[in-house]
């Protein structure tokens, strides 16, 4: 139950108390917030550098992809292909395996 209104509300004690930890309190607290703002700070520059690779890199990037998923599927058609000659060789020896026997 929350202190502050006497009801269970979605504040950082009731949340923590919900999901089976203590709350922090004190200087603790202050190192949650500071952990969520390195981490927002870290994905500020991952942005940033996702626009400028973007913008410098996104042609080149573009053909390489269409290259290899071009292979992959190529690929994959190939894996479909052998297993359904492997599964029709398997019915042909089974079957002439059991006329002969």
């Amino acid at each position: 139950m929350c202190l502050k209104n006497g009801q269970e509300c979605d504040c950082y004690e009731c949340v923590e108390t919900r999901a089976g930890r203590e709350p922090e309190r004190g200087p603790d607290a202050a190192g949650t917030w500071r952990g969520a703002y390195e981490q927002a700070y870290r994905e500020v520059q991952v942005e940033i550098f996702k626009g400028k690779i973007k913008a410098r890199l996104s042609k080149a990037m573009e053909k390489t992809a269409a290259a290899v998923l071009e292979s992959m599927l190529e690929r994959a058609g190939e894996d479909a292909r052998r297993e359904k000659f492997d599964k029709e060789f398997r019915e042909t020896f089974e079957r002439r395996a059991k006329d002969a026997g």
